[in-house]
């Protein structure tokens, strides 16, 4: 029977990090101690399980799982379970319980180094307490890990795992941070630059991605999934966001892959895009371009495009107002899109006020320069100063004024701060160095829009018919006609008469050939116009005076629509096209 034969026992011995080697508990001192006890008090050791770099806040470890197998298969052989102490055995009470259990149906008592043979009244009262110290020491550390985490999250290192296409690293201090896989980072940038230009969709970004040949991170072929990750991903453009830094994005001390209006136009596509109310709709349509950017011109619903079939198997594509309730007519999308063309040739500025225009914007555009070398010459004044202290902070450590460690923490924070200002100042030189020929590129585009809307993708029409008219336009399927809309304030500033220095005459004067709104123009019904559209005339020209009177528009109201966003976005884009 097992209670004649000696005494026998397993060992089991465990650690979680490098360090504790250092604090007496390396898995050969703990073996040496267990050994020790067994020798002591006669008992056979059978079987050692030594488990290395594992955590105890689970009993789901390879040895503990191999250890209670053995047990489970010769527990009539063993009478004990050795470790050096109890919280080698578990950091969570909950599994110490359960392993108590277990170990007390296989009648297998546990010990420790320092515990004597024979158990005594108070003894596994002792190891209860010791593992419930054991569970509240470990979640003292994770808290005190946790926070240290998020304190260094919170200065811009990373502290997960780096995304696809970058890999984790320490910087010169031993800080965490990321560095691109040139192979993989470049086509990952292509990829979101494209995808922020709005000129192609997520499917298109995979399609792309599996041709470049990049594949997830596990070697799988990339899907629709992973691309969704990769496009929301802010460390490729230098942020952070993550639950150590409460959702909020934060700079990191990576530079990036794009630059960051690359990641904020991306959410906002995909925000966008999100609130469609057609799923189809986040797929331009070659046959639909205006699908969408048209409005119905009873109900001022969106238009939608979709095609009958007949009898015969025959398609009739046309465009419908999205509202089922409004009983308007339809119209052929090639018959639309001829008008639309139409419509484009009579907003074309003539070349003397795009001339003007420009000169205009480049003049604005100076005055924010000087703005921002100022700006760029104090940056780096502040950095030299903090070069100067870092050089302060050395020569303080020789005469003893401080200790090496106050000057490691004082030169840490130098250096995030300097990091911090050089991108600041290298953020300043991009924008310094945007060159004239990305104004051009805007005024040509605005002089040859019906050719280069004639001739562009479909994607890249929905973006030059945005440009020129943001809110869309309004058509009415009855008559034929195009309505009042709203033009970006490139087209409607395209009439000023006067250099803005000039402030005794009068800036603006009403456009000729350039309007800024359309009345409805006729080009599919021609004729007399009906009382009700000859008020609606009258109406319009009252308020397009109005909107173009000299005596109301100041050279503070142009400049601040020179500064205005669709300008700075006409002009990004435009960079980015070129």
């Amino acid at each position: 029977m097992k209670a004649m034969q000696p005494k026998q026992a397993v060992i089991y011995v465990r650690v979680s990090t490098d360090k504790q080697a250092d604090q007496g508990a390396s898995l050969d001192n703990q073996e040496r101690a267990c050994n020790e006890w067994a020798l002591r008090n006669g008992v056979l050791v059978r079987k050692l399980f030594r488990e290395e770099g594992a955590s105890a806040k689970t009993l789901k470890r390879p040895m503990m799982i191999e250890m209670l197998a053995y047990i489970e298969e010769n527990y009539k052989d063993i009478d004990f379970v050795i470790v050096y102490q109890i919280d080698r055995l578990s950091r969570n009470m909950n599994d110490f319980v359960d392993f108590s259990r277990a170990m007390y149906q296989y009648g297998v008592e546990l010990r420790d180094s320092g515990s004597q043979m024979v158990a005594g009244d108070s003894d596994e009262l002792i190891q209860g307490v010791q593992a419930l110290l054991a569970q509240h020491d470990n979640r003292l550390k994770s808290k005190r890990v946790k926070e240290n985490m998020k304190r260094h999250a919170s200065e811009g290192y990373r502290m997960h795992k780096a995304p696809y296409g970058l890999r984790n690293i320490r910087d010169e201090a031993g800080r965490p941070t990321v560095e691109p896989i040139p192979e993989i980072a470049d086509d990952i940038a292509h990829l979101l630059t494209e995808y922020a230009k709005g000129v192609i969709t997520k499917a298109q970004v995979l399609q792309n991605a599996r041709e470049m040949g990049l594949t997830q991170a596990n070697g799988k072929q990339m899907s629709p999934q992973f691309v969704d990750k990769m496009l929301r991903q802010p460390l490729y453009a230098g942020l952070e966001k993550s639950t150590l830094t409460d959702g909020q994005v934060i700079p990191s001390n990576f530079e990036g892959i794009v630059a960051e209006w690359v990641y904020y136009t991306i959410q906002q596509l995909l925000e966008s895009r999100k609130q469609s109310r057609t799923e189809g709709y986040k797929t331009v349509s070659a046959e639909y371009v205006l699908r969408k950017f048209a409005r119905c011109g009873v109900c001022d619903s969106p238009l939608r495009g979709s095609a009958s079939t007949g009898r015969r198997g025959k398609r009739y594509p046309r465009y419908h107002c999205s509202t089922p309730t409004c009983h308007s007519a339809h119209v052929n999308p090639e018959e639309l899109h001829e008008q639309f063309l139409d419509l484009l040739t009579h907003v074309k500025p003539n070349e003397d006020k795009l001339n003007f225009l420009k000169a205009m914007i480049v003049r604005v555009w100076r005055d924010e320069v000087k703005t921002m070398r100022l700006r760029r010459s104090k940056v780096r004044e502040r950095i030299d100063k903090l070069g100067e202290e870092r050089i302060d902070a050395a020569e303080s450590v020789i005469t003893g004024e401080i200790t090496s460690e106050d000057k490691a923490a004082i030169t840490n924070r130098i250096k995030q701060r300097v990091t911090k200002l050089t991108a600041e100042a290298q953020k300043l030189d991009r924008l310094i160095g945007t060159k004239e020929e990305a104004i051009d590129y805007a005024i040509a585009y605005m002089g040859n829009t019906p050719r280069l809307w004639n001739s562009a993708s479909p994607a890249m029409k929905v973006q030059f018919q945005q440009m020129i008219f943001p809110k869309g336009i309004v058509y009415n399927l009855g008559s034929g006609d195009f309505g009042t809309t709203e033009m970006s304030h490139l087209y409607t500033f395209a009439g000023i008469k006067k250099d803005p220095s000039e402030a005794d005459e009068s800036l603006l004067v009403t456009p000729a050939g350039v309007e800024p709104a359309i009345f409805w123009m006729r080009t599919r019904r021609p004729g007399p116009l009906d009382e009700g559209a000859r008020n609606a005339r009258r109406a319009f020209s009252v308020d397009a005076k109005r909107s173009v009177n000299s005596e109301t528009t100041s050279e503070s109201e142009i400049a601040m629509c020179c500064r205005s966003v669709r300008l700075r976005r006409v002009l990004a884009t435009a960079k980015n096209f070129d």
